[in-house]
């Protein structure tokens, strides 16, 4: 069975960008969201390998979306992101 991805983010350029990157590893992205609530609506359809959430969401942020599906959560959470320094 392949691997496969959800992308939530609210840049499509990032989507793209992260889209890309999974694609050469051999993921096929299944859906993408720019919000909490439309990731979790793919996550139950799709119920994917893997679930890529960007941590600042309009409204809800990734990292509450991504561990508050019935309590148990989607999956294990890994942070990662990028401040700007002014």
């Amino acid at each position: 069975m392949p691997l496969t991805a959800i992308i939530v983010d609210d840049s499509a350029v990032s989507r793209a960008l992260l889209r890309a990157g999974l694609a050469k590893a051999g993921v096929e992205t299944v859906g993408e969201a720019s919000t909490a609530e439309h990731a979790l609506q793919l996550y139950e359809e799709h119920n994917p390998s893997i679930a890529i959430f960007d941590i600042v969401l309009p409204q809800t942020d990734g990292i509450t979306a991504a561990t508050a599906r019935d309590g148990g959560g989607l999956a294990k959470v890994h942070a990662a992101y990028q401040r700007d320094h002014a």
